[in-house]
């Protein structure tokens, strides 16, 4: 079993009664899943009960010590070798790199910041030099962090680092906290007490739960989240920047990377109770539990409500104590841990019943009689709350939430049947109007980024996709450009993936990305039908395709020439569009760009989901003395394809400013807007 760590919310004190109640409901387990595993002490302990074990979470530093753990086999891991060169890398040479520079008389001490430079870079070269299988270094970075997490200076948690680390002395006080005698101490890795399983059957993922949870389906699904507002990468980032081992630019007195593409929506009091609804819905498992305590930011009437809508609810409890969280002395205070049980109906449309919740006929028993007298004195606080949690599910059957903003402003009633996207019943009504005029700033390197004429604002394209997707959904871009859809993605929550054939744009979104310190999504360069063609061979499904196509012809309308110019003023040159970068596109004619539009749809459309929506960009234009309905021509191409109009949506874009086109001699329109046609795929 992985070494016990001080780690937020770790079960390890409360593995009996974890097993005892889930095994009494289920019987010997198939398959057990550990969405949000953490490190690792409950898949662990179910190894004996079940037939194989999925783990998932979403820091990179608990993957490797799951992997480690869970999917260590004798075909693929040699333990004396492991011990070998682990004693090999005990000896390794100091280096006062990247780890001293930052760490060093913070986090550690400098000598013990230089041997994790050593070591660290060592375990890469063994492997490089093939010294090592990929699953023994895995070992031997889980080995690493352990040694950094006894080492370290803090109370087990590395929002902040103590005092007076240069004392050298292990009295020394640090504020109000005694520094770990281990701090001073050289750093030194022990062989891990790895149990080799006969096969590779367990799986460990590194991924979102909500996006994970569409691939999985199992016997018992077991659900631990975070439940409180500290965000788990913030109190561990030192551990896993060491093992991730990037070596980005780190900010401020607390030495953190950006991180906010590893940040939890389940510690965020203004999304956890939909990021939990949108799981249990989706989740395919006979057997749900969750554990969550009595401070959870989600609260029980709601936590009922949301399962109840899949089965019948039985709930467990237990008392214990805990200490104070590392924010000064100390202080003992009780504290209740929950398991939530749903045995799930068939996965149909969730309903929100109005008296679904039953309590258990007893608790789960304990052998302790201390503890057996704590659970039954929470079994009447749980009961006294479960007449409340009832009376709140009669006056929310409904099944609304109210939901809050990060102002702690309401954002309006969020219903738990809303299965298109995230958007409060206030939020829906805004969105439904046909034309959008809000005003969007020139943000995100907008400079940069009008480098390609037809780029639109994130902001933008972000709204769109929230107003067609929920959070951790998919989206996909055929005509990427500089990324506008992309980066609309990463602010609203949601996984993309662009095609562009042009590297110059492709080179500007990934430079924005860089200015703006954004995770970069997957943007391929080539051209989009064989692209397309590629996703649809490897499976590849999407929630929603959002896209501006390239035009037929560009805004090429010219302004008057010089016809009322003063006298003896020379003929002024006709104003160039932005626009003129694209005039090289090789269509001759719009009846051929019709026709590449149409193949390119056709091959986008197989790699959406049955009921996903299409938005497309598409502005008309006014060419050769005439106006050409280009979005009534892109319309009618669509419907070819089979897919259902639903609106067209007119963007009125604020910015633009008004030129002068025929005054005096013919109308000419200034084109400020763009039509966002909706299409969705119902067959």
């Amino acid at each position: 079993m992985p070494q016990n760590r001080k780690y937020l919310g770790s079960k390890y004190r409360l593995l009996d009664f974890l097993i005892e109640t889930i095994v009494s409901r289920t019987g010997r387990i198939d398959v057990f899943v550990d969405l949000f595993a953490g490190t690792g002490v409950v898949g662990n302990a179910f190894r004996a009960h079940a037939a194989k074990i999925i783990a998932n979470d979403l820091l990179y530093s608990n993957y490797v010590v799951n992997r480690a753990f869970l999917t260590s086999t004798a075909a693929t891991v040699d333990m004396d070798r492991v011990a070998s060169l682990i004693e090999e890398l005990n000896h390794s040479a100091p280096k006062e790199d990247y780890a001293y520079a930052n760490y060093a008389g913070t986090y550690f001490t400098a000598a013990n910041a230089a041997r994790i430079d050593g070591i660290r870079e060592a375990i890469d070269i063994q492997y490089a030099d093939q010294r090592c299988s990929e699953q023994e270094r895995l070992i031997l970075l889980a080995s690493l962090l352990y040694a950094m997490d006894k080492a370290a200076n803090t109370v087990g948690q590395y929002d902040a680092f103590l005092k007076h680390i240069d004392s050298g002395a292990s009295s020394a006080r640090a504020d109000k906290h005694l520094i770990d005698s281990n701090v001073h101490k050289p750093l030194r890795m022990r062989l891990p007490e790895v149990e080799l399983v006969g096969s590779d059957k367990n799986e460990v993922f590194n991924l979102d739960a909500n996006r994970l949870i569409h691939r999985l389906e199992a016997e018992v699904l077991y659900l631990d989240p975070p439940y409180n507002t500290r965000q788990y990468v913030d109190c561990y980032h030192v551990l896993e920047n060491i093992l991730r081992w990037d070596k980005p630019i780190l900010r401020g007195k607390t030495k953190k990377f950006q991180r906010d593409h590893l940040k939890s929506r389940y510690s965020r009091k203004n999304e956890a109770a939909v990021a939990l609804e949108e799981l249990i819905r989706s989740a395919r498992a006979e057997h749900i539990f969750l554990s969550y305590n009595n401070e959870g930011i989600i609260p029980e009437p709601t936590i009922r409500q949301i399962l109840s809508g899949r089965g019948i609810l039985e709930v467990f409890s237990r008392e214990y104590s805990v200490f104070g969280n590392g924010a000064g002395s100390a202080r003992k205070r009780t504290m209740v841990e929950r398991i939530f049980y749903c045995r799930t109906k068939p996965l149909g449309r969730m309903t929100v019943p109005d008296h679904q919740v039953t309590e258990p006929d007893h608790q789960a028993t304990a052998t302790d009689p201390q503890v057996t007298a704590s659970a039954r004195q929470a079994t009447v606080t749980d009961s006294q709350v479960t007449a409340s949690a009832r009376q709140a599910t009669v006056a929310g059957s409904s099944g609304k939430i109210e939901l809050f903003d990060e102002r702690g402003e309401s954002r309006g009633f969020y219903s738990l049947r809303n299965r298109l996207n995230d958007l409060t019943g206030k939020e829906w009504v805004y969105w439904s109007k046909s034309v959008i005029n809000k005003q969007y700033p020139p943000n995100l390197q907008h400079k940069l980024r009008s480098s390609h004429g037809g780029q639109k604002p994130p902001d933008l394209c972000g709204d769109l996709i929230e107003v067609f997707t929920k959070r951790g959904q998919r989206v996909l871009d055929p005509f990427a450009g500089v990324g506008g859809t992309l980066l609309g993605a990463a602010m609203r929550g949601r996984a993309a993936v662009g095609i562009e054939i042009n590297p110059q744009w492709i080179e500007i979104y990934r430079k924005v990305c860089s200015l703006e310190s954004i995770q970069q999504q997957r943007m391929i360069c080539g051209d989009s039908h064989r692209i397309l063609d590629e996703l649809a061979r490897d499976g590849e499904q999407f929630d929603l395709i959002l896209t501006d196509v390239p035009y037929w012809r560009m805004d090429r309308a010219e302004k008057s020439k010089g016809k009322y110019k003063r006298v003896g003023e020379q003929q002024r040159p006709v104003r160039q569009s932005k626009l003129a970068a694209f005039n090289q596109t090789g269509y001759r004619s719009k009846e051929q760009w019709l026709r590449e539009m149409a193949r390119i749809f056709a091959s986008s459309v197989a790699l959406l989901k049955e009921r996903g929506y299409l938005v497309v960009f598409i502005g008309d234009m006014y060419h050769s003395g005439r106006y050409h309905f280009l979005s009534s021509d892109l319309a009618s191409i669509l419907v070819e394809l089979e897919l259902v109009p639903k609106a067209n949506l007119i963007w009125y874009d604020v910015s633009k400013s008004l030129h002068i086109y025929g005054y005096q001699y013919e109308y000419i329109p200034s084109m400020i807007h763009q039509n966002i046609l909706v299409f969705r795929k119902q067959t």
